[in-house]
């Protein structure tokens, strides 16, 4: 069985649940940045804090719809039974996670869609084609770095309850310390290559110059996907897919 063919076999089973959880894609792409963004604008009514408050509240809506709509499910399909069903097809390990990275990448388009959305009802929607030509590149790449990530923690999991409560530790313990309320060189120089390290890092950076009307800065784009690819890359080398 081709790659291509068994990832659309797989997309088309994660679908088939996707619908029957389509609210918590709501909450993730919708209700948590417009609340984290109503508290923004609540604090302060300086234009440049409440892009920033925009571009922190939609970077963490990213982490966490890949977490709840991706690595959570990974978990779930290796300690309900169903991962155990795709093994004993002649199914590759690629084919199991393009399916849930198609799914990931489908989750940041929402989001981004759903910012644009929340843009235009508070009248600081920019030009829309430059930020989905600028922004949606960097969201996409930050969403398949973290997707990769969660796919190595839940294929290396002890049980669903202690890989449930590492991947939402590590998801939104890195959502918050990044610098995604602020600019990298706000914060101290020795922490600073840390930061360029996280995926959320580089998209709250695109995000920010888009909302401000400045071109969107190539690294942060450029960053972004060559973490998407070394942590796609290394995850599929770490993880074992028969057990």
């Amino acid at each position: 069985m081709s790659v291509v063919r068994a990832t659309g076999g797989v997309l088309r089973l994660l679908w088939c649940q996707e619908r029957s959880e389509i609210h918590y894609l709501v909450v993730n792409a919708v209700v948590l940045p417009a609340a984290l963004t109503y508290i923004g604008f609540r604090l302060s009514d300086d234009p440049a804090t409440r892009r920033a408050w925009i571009a922190g509240a939609v970077t963490l809506g990213i982490g966490l719809s890949a977490i709840a709509n991706v690595a959570i499910p990974m978990l779930i399909d290796r300690f309900g039974g169903r991962l155990d069903l795709l093994r004993s097809l002649p199914l590759p390990k690629e084919a199991y996670l393009l399916a849930y990275l198609s799914l990931a990448c489908l989750h940041s388009v929402a989001v981004v869609g759903a910012l644009l959305l929340l843009l235009g009802a508070v009248g600081m929607l920019p030009s829309a084609a430059g930020l989905l030509s600028g922004v949606l590149p960097a969201a996409v790449a930050c969403t398949l770095a973290w997707s990769a990530i969660g796919f190595a923690l839940a294929m290396r999991a002890p049980d669903l309850d202690r890989g449930s409560a590492l991947t939402l530790a590590l998801g939104l313990g890195l959502g918050f310390l990044s610098p995604v309320f602020y600019a990298v060189s706000d914060l101290p120089a020795i922490v600073r290559p840390l930061a360029w390290l996280s995926p959320f890092t580089h998209f709250a950076d695109a995000l920010r110059a888009a909302l401000s009307g400045a071109p969107v800065p190539t690294s942060s784009w450029a960053v972004s996907s060559l973490l998407a690819v070394v942590l796609v890359g290394s995850s599929l080398r770490l993880v074992r897919w028969h057990e």
